[in-house]
């Protein structure tokens, strides 16, 4: 049970291969990420019905994109929007500022069930849809 093992690592650009006693166990390359505008998911609340979105803009600098909510069946949607935005990606909440970082929150109104939004620079937002 007392073996030694001789463990190497190659890294090459970013093309990395690693060994034990010489033979060859895994190889990968470190691709670089890909940065999407924005990210996002959407969700229905199983006790109310209402509908969730969330979004993430980590860009630096602001998106608009169309929102299309097809087929659920309503002429208005309405809700509410929360949104922290504007703040430094240091910025965090302490005992002596414990409201430096807060969420903006606002009703909002659409007639169509699909509409333009602008989410600001590092951003996330939250859509309540009520159903």
């Amino acid at each position: 049970m007392d073996r030694e093992y001789k463990l190497d690592l190659e890294v090459r650009e970013r093309h990395i291969r690693t060994f034990i006693d010489g033979e060859l166990i895994n190889e990968t390359e470190d691709r670089i990420p890909v940065i999407e505008e924005l990210y996002y998911s959407a969700s229905i609340e199983n006790s109310t019905g209402n509908i969730i979105i969330k979004v993430v803009n980590v860009q630096e600098k602001a998106v608009t994109t169309q929102l299309i909510l097809e087929g659920i069946g309503v002429e208005t949607l309405t809700g509410t929007i929360f949104e922290m935005s504007g703040y430094k990606p240091e910025d965090e909440n302490s005992f002596d500022a414990p409201q430096l970082v807060v969420p903006k929150q606002r009703d909002f109104s659409y007639k169509l069930e699909d509409f333009l939004y602008e989410f600001p620079k590092q951003s996330i937002t939250i859509f309540r849809l009520l159903c």
